[in-house]
């Protein structure tokens, strides 16, 4: 992961360098201090770890405490006092300046850099099984997490673990570029670390953080996942949903609220492929590509739940990097993605995913000119950001795409098509795309 400065430290050696310029240097504050806007609103999620639990402490601020251990400011500054024996300052009477700035002005924007801050922050994510080893450092630690999967070569069996890892990590295929995976794992594969006598697991499965049961499927037969729960989770940044797939049986039902770590299911083996050996939970970390997706494919029975609706991240990446940084965004998270390709649309239309995410907006300030959006895609899919454009695309199509020397369609789910630096959409990518942007 790479090193990132704390901005809450770097905001605080911003103000004590505005502090001390205007205490000694003989300048006055504007008494009407721009307000820190949220990202986010954190109503309705449960009281986390405070602020200096959160990574925010006084380094680099030599003797200053400014939060106590609930997050508020402190009254105690020390060595930030202004001289007493300073000469006063003449009466200033423009509206916008009234008293020096002191050490009450810098607790309370302090205060609002915290409170910033904690809004952007995903509260009590927990890891969902008992099986921690994706923390672990021992050589045997991931294969001990992750479940294997079955794969022939050449007639001969063989069980990477790796199979059980995010992203493109089955099908391999050989190309000019050597062996390329050509099929998208949306999702972790999570081994038992309980099994019984007759080698069922008995793992329970706990929800990754607070939210909402919405949707359960109680039937095996009904779903490549078998039976399967989908949690809510009204995170600062909009709504993100966990699925928890393979289940031996539901403890919950649709509506039911649920804190992280609450039991929600026990870890089976239902679904297309499985036997008892490979037991083991499937979960993922999505958004979800339209809020009206049950309107779109009659035959749908699980309407917005569907894994066809879902954009699964790379929730390992996402836990192992929460592990390290407690008050990591979904903004932060998703910088890390690489693009892969872009994409002009023929529609004006606001994407209802903007809607429900406004942090994936650039440079929104020309939306009121908006003829069509460029979205930015990882291989994966997962949408990185939306541009309005002036442009009026007459169609959907690739303006930029990764240059690679083998065909785009290994690398993409067979979303593009062509090589080097040239792509197109394919129908299925046309059909992605147009769900994405509710064009149906």
């Amino acid at each position: 992961m790479k090193f990132k400065i704390d901005g809450l430290v770097c905001a605080g050696i911003l103000l004590l360098a505005l502090f001390l310029f205007h205490s000694f240097g003989g300048k006055k504050a504007s008494s009407k201090k721009p307000k820190l806007a949220s990202a986010g609103s954190s109503a309705g999620m449960s009281e986390g770890a405070t602020a200096g639990e959160r990574g925010f402490t006084a380094a680099g601020l030599p003797g200053v405490n400014p939060l106590d251990g609930d997050g508020n400011p402190t009254q105690s500054l020390t060595g930030l006092t202004p001289d007493p024996n300073a000469a006063p300052e003449a009466a200033v009477e423009e509206e916008n300046h009234s008293a020096p700035y002191g050490t009450a002005d810098l607790a309370e924007d302090l205060a609002e850099i915290a409170a910033a801050q904690k809004a952007r922050e995903i509260r009590n994510v927990v890891l969902p099984t008992d099986n921690r080893q994706i923390f672990g450092k021992q050589a045997d630690s991931q294969p001990n997490f992750y479940m294997y999967v079955d794969r022939y070569i050449d007639g001969v069996n063989t069980r990477p673990w790796t199979g059980g890892k995010y992203g493109y990590v089955r099908t391999p295929r050989k190309t000019a570029i050597g062996k390329v995976y050509t099929r998208l794992h949306e999702g972790i594969d999570i081994k038992p670390v309980k099994r019984d006598k007759s080698n069922n697991p008995l793992d329970d499965i706990y929800a990754l953080s607070d939210g909402k049961v919405v949707y359960v499927n109680s039937s095996s037969g009904a779903s490549n996942y078998g039976k399967y729960l989908v949690i809510r989770h009204d995170w600062p940044e909009g709504p993100f949903y966990t699925l928890y797939a393979h289940l031996a049986s539901a403890y919950v039902s649709t509506g039911k609220t649920v804190k992280a770590g609450d039991k929600v299911a026990r870890m089976g083996y239902t679904g297309k492929g499985l036997n008892r050996e490979r037991s083991h939970l499937h979960l993922e970390l999505a958004f979800m590509t339209t809020d009206r997706y049950n309107y779109s494919y009659n035959k749908n029975i699980h309407r917005n739940y569907s894994g066809l609706n879902l954009i699964g991240m790379d929730v390992a990446r996402f836990l192992e990097e929460y592990q390290d940084n407690p008050s990591l965004t979904l903004r932060e998270f998703l910088d890390g993605e690489e693009p892969y390709f872009k994409v002009h649309t023929s529609s004006a239309k606001k994407p209802g995913i903007l809607k429900r995410h406004p942090f994936l907006g650039k440079n929104m300030q020309n939306e009121s000119k908006v003829q069509s959006w460029e979205i930015t895609f990882n291989r994966a899919g997962v949408p990185l950001s939306f541009e309005p454009i002036e442009e009026d695309s007459m169609s959907t199509k690739v303006v930029w795409v990764k240059t690679v020397n083998t065909n785009h369609s290994y690398l993409t789910s067979g979303r593009l098509s062509g090589s080097g630096s040239k792509a197109s959409l394919t129908s299925s990518g046309t059909r992605f795309v147009d769900l994405l942007t509710e064009k149906f």
